[in-house]
């Protein structure tokens, strides 16, 4: 995001979660870099975002950046809020940042043999490597 000014616009920390926002805890946490991907502990990290019809329609009404739904990304230190863009893909939603180098993948239905509805994957590049977690939320597919 950008400020009037041209300048890039950090993320906000924040700490209320968002009316209706639901709590997607990871379950597994990868770490990546040129050397190679490594499994990590998820350190108690989560997501908080709207149901996911809920952030589509958002998508979907937005006539301007400011106008676009958020997703909080959460550690022990709080919550950063970034603005997203999400679209329905098949039987997937894709959640991705505006501007910026995350993204969540939900499945909206259940896929046999093993993918579930609510289970999500999430990536962030950060600096040159990514981070990936896995997670399950059914509550985001009502």
């Amino acid at each position: 995001m950008v400020t009037a000014a041209g300048a890039p616009r950090a993320a906000q920390r924040v700490t209320p979660a968002p009316s209706g926002a639901v709590r997607c805890d990871y379950l597994q946490k990868i770490e990546c870099t040129a050397a190679g991907c490594q499994p990590s502990a998820a350190g108690g990290g989560y997501l908080r975002l709207a149901p996911v019809t809920t952030l589509v329609d958002a998508t979907a009404r937005a006539t301007a950046g400011a106008a676009l739904p958020t997703m909080d990304v959460c550690d022990a230190t709080g919550c950063t809020s970034i603005a997203v863009r999400a679209v329905r893909g098949g039987a997937f939603v894709n959640i991705a940042q505006d501007g910026g180098a995350h993204f969540v993948k939900v499945a909206a239905t259940d896929i046999p043999p093993g993918i579930h509805r609510g289970d999500f994957v999430e990536v962030a590049a950060r600096f040159l490597t990514t981070v990936t977690y896995v997670g399950s939320c059914p509550a985001l597919v009502r």
